[in-house]
């Protein structure tokens, strides 16, 4: 009997701090070859739209952002701090609206690692850190994706920006005071972006409920968010040290 309620603590353990299983067979950031996953189908739905020409059409988001960060690293009329802060801008305006937006009705999946939109399957973790990758941010999207959600966020936030909470409206006011920001949200079990925008305050991820696809959705309608009862936020976009090395590499 006393195994058995061991064995049983493990499993409740492990799934509190644990949002993806570990890929003990990959060790370097290498891209996922586009052949080996492309027409994989949805658990839901068969993605119909031509999956070449949408990785193509990412493949140029990613490199206008790319030529935007470079503009603005040589643009010499202007000081470190105008740089740091349109480097910012650059960020927000284009990580949760633009690069996210192609991820949506990815089907989630435990183990999904996919490097493409569209394709394959991709878990919490790996939604986070892998368009903050393709942003060409110097990071490990395995091993940051691998983590529990509260080290996500400390991982890619200042800890001065990381706040706690455990009520959802406390969560959603605090929100209030970083509109547009790239914020990163860690749960129980779970973790995703998190935005404020147009007075309403919004909850990105790859879901394991309902369709099981990325989505963007309203904080207080997100199932994931109502099952937590802890709440930690970072916000990415004040991470000035990290954003400072990213516009200057």
């Amino acid at each position: 009997m006393k195994i058995i309620i061991h064995s049983f603590l493990v499993v409740i353990i492990f799934n509190l701090y644990q949002c993806t299983l570990p890929e003990s067979n990959i060790e370097k950031d290498n891209d996922i070859e586009t052949s080996d996953l492309l027409f994989i189908k949805s658990k839901k739905e068969e993605v119909t739209l031509d999956t070449q020409q949408f990785i193509i059409n990412y493949n140029q988001l990613l490199s206008r952002i790319y030529n935007k960060r470079k503009e603005i690293k040589y643009n010499n009329t202007i000081n470190r701090e105008e740089k740091i802060a349109q480097a910012k801008q650059l960020i927000n305006n284009f990580l949760l609206d633009s690069i996210i937006s192609y991820w949506y009705h990815t089907p989630w999946d435990f183990n999904g690692y996919s490097d493409k939109p569209r394709v394959g399957y991709i878990a919490c973790g790996y939604l986070v850190s892998t368009p903050i990758r393709h942003l060409n941010f110097k990071i490990n999207r395995y091993k940051i994706a691998q983590k529990a959600a509260k080290e996500i966020v400390e991982k890619l936030c200042l800890d001065s920006s990381i706040k706690t909470f455990y009520s959802i409206d406390k969560l959603e006011q605090y929100m209030k005071n970083y509109e547009n920001d790239v914020l990163i949200l860690g749960l129980n079990n779970h973790v995703g972006f998190a935005t404020y925008k147009n007075n309403e305050s919004y909850f990105i991820h790859s879901s394991y409920t309902d369709e099981q696809v990325v989505v963007k959705e309203k904080l207080k309608n997100s199932a994931p968010i109502s099952y937590s009862d802890i709440y930690v936020i970072g916000n990415f976009t004040q991470n000035e040290r990290l954003i400072e090395n990213w516009l200057n590499q």
